[in-house]
């Protein structure tokens, strides 16, 4: 798969096909794939669609007979993948990528059924100080809706790639406008305005302190070995930027100035 953290695409047991992101990745190693774990169970709390995802654990059967074992020669880390529990994202196309696209043209965006979910990723992409532009890839799926002259068939946002939350492998936060934006920003309509993030920040301010600890308790052990305390200070953190979204956001609205976080969402969607 493209990219900085070198990711296959690997059938597993339950015969799905997972984009695996390798232990001894390039991109920042472990710390990768605690931020992909952390981000992607949050996103789901949000109701923001993202992949199901798994740990996917590579034995010395899988290196035994693994026919395209020698593509793992391509990989510029220095050491194969390491035998023992990886991150998996599940590929909504199975094995034949053409289902699945990484690009719509602008025109074709405002067709996107769930492109409210924009609003959503980019709220949660400043709060967990996301690194990256926002990634996203695009399917087409049956949709079903009580709502009259709702397509029967349309097209599927889903948000992936979370490896640079929290600054990728420095593990800090850092407000700025440009990140965690995607690029073709019609996606957040025209003149999105306030109003339109306040069920998104809703949502986050009702991920507390004893959620955020149930989803650290849930990583692999050997991912956050030795580094328990670095990551606990991250979600202290990301608990206490919570509560600064609230305060911020709670502002009279007959205010002549933003507050922080609201400045930063507004510059970033009409920059």
């Amino acid at each position: 798969m493209r990219g900085s953290a070198q990711a296959h695409l690997l059938e597993c047991d339950n015969g799905f096909f997972y984009v695996v992101k390798f232990s001894n990745n390039p991109q920042g190693g472990r710390r990768v794939l605690d931020n992909e774990l952390v981000s992607s169970l949050l996103m789901k709390r949000l109701g923001i669609h993202t992949p199901e995802i798994a740990v996917v654990n590579l034995d010395r059967e899988f290196f035994k007979g693994e026919p395209r074992s020698p593509s793992f020669s391509r990989i510029e880390s220095t050491a194969m993948p390491e035998i023992g529990p990886h991150f998996g994202s599940r590929h909504v196309g199975g094995p034949v990528p053409a289902t699945v696209f990484d690009f719509l043209p602008s025109a074709m965006l405002p067709e996107v059924v769930n492109r409210g979910d924009f609003l959503g990723v980019m709220a949660f992409d400043k709060w967990v100080s996301n690194a990256d532009g926002r990634q996203a890839v695009f399917y087409r799926a049956r949709i079903s809706s009580e709502m009259p002259g709702y397509p029967s068939v349309g097209w599927v946002a889903q948000f992936i790639d979370n490896g640079l939350a929290f600054q990728g492998r420095d593990w800090t936060f850092y407000d700025s406008p440009v990140q965690g934006i995607y690029r073709q920003r019609i996606v957040y309509g025209r003149r999105p305005s306030l109003r339109d993030f306040d069920p998104w920040v809703s949502a986050i301010m009702e991920i507390d302190q004893e959620m955020l600890d149930g989803v650290f308790m849930m990583l692999p052990s050997n991912w956050i070995e030795g580094q328990e305390y670095e990551f606990r200070q991250v979600v202290k953190q990301l608990c206490d930027r919570r509560e600064r979204y609230r305060s911020s956001w709670l502002t009279p609205s007959n205010a002549s100035k933003p507050m922080p976080a609201q400045g930063v969402l507004l510059a970033a969607c009409c920059a």
